[in-house]
């Protein structure tokens, strides 16, 4: 259904990806008219734009001012630096590290506060496997030898082993370090998945209903019967 609908269907299903849920995904690519898809689309971010306590946000102008700013700098949403500012904003504060032969290329994000997780004073570390491509998010479960150059998630390197170098010669490694320890608590050794997975995931909405307009059309279909219509004027009678 995906390939059928029209390319600003399209458009929109890939923006709103990571806020979409599949009711709502598999309700729009069954609509068949525009104005189906335009109603749809309102009652799609009004369902996003009532906060927990009733009040009213404005939701749409908010992510679509971050999913501009999100393909800026990142060049699509399906990152983990992506998809984490698109649904987050954009951290309170950042760092580059950049210590050649030592570790890959890392980047440390600072929020005062993720609401969505009830958590404040966060600590994200995010590294660049290999020196290219996108930075993913780390995890305990990567453990601190996929930071090294020449390991690779899990602590391994190409040789089978995890590659042992003398991190204290770079000047940033007690950054690196106190960065890592935070990132550890805070995800938890078992609760780190979760928690990466609820960073990465939108807060989904009540649904109940969303495809509800399938049911509804103003629609006349062919060789549908002719109702007759008898129209009755009435005056007021003259006194």
């Amino acid at each position: 259904l995906y390939a059928e609908a029209p390319e600003r269907t399209r458009r929109f299903l890939d923006d709103v990806e990571p806020i979409i849920t599949d009711v709502e995904r598999d309700t729009l690519l069954k609509l068949t008219e525009d104005y189906q898809r335009d109603k749809f689309v309102d009652d799609f971010w009004k369902r996003r734009s009532t906060s927990p306590d009733g009040m009213r946000t404005p939701f749409r102008d908010i992510y679509e001012m971050r999913l501009a700013e999100v393909k800026r700098l990142f060049g699509n949403i399906n990152t983990d630096m992506g998809r984490i500012f698109l649904l987050h904003g954009p951290p309170t504060g950042a760092r580059k590290i950049d210590c050649q032969d030592i570790y890959w290329p890392i980047q440390v994000w600072y929020y005062e506060r993720i609401e969505e997780l009830r958590m404040s004073k966060v600590l994200l570390l995010f590294y660049q496997q290999l020196g290219v491509g996108d930075y993913r998010l780390w995890t305990p479960l990567d453990g601190q030898g996929a930071l090294i150059v020449g390991n690779i998630a899990g602590g391994l390197s190409g040789g089978g082993g995890a590659r042992r170098v003398d991190v204290t010669r770079c000047s940033e490694y007690r950054e690196v370090a106190a960065a890592v320890n935070t990132v550890a608590a805070n995800f938890g050794t078992i609760g780190g998945m979760k928690m990466a997975d609820d960073l990465r995931t939108a807060a989904t909405p009540d649904v109940e209903g969303a495809d509800r307009i399938l049911q509804l059309t103003t629609d006349i279909p062919a060789g549908a019967a002719v109702l007759p219509i008898q129209r009755v004027f009435r005056f007021p009678e003259l006194v």
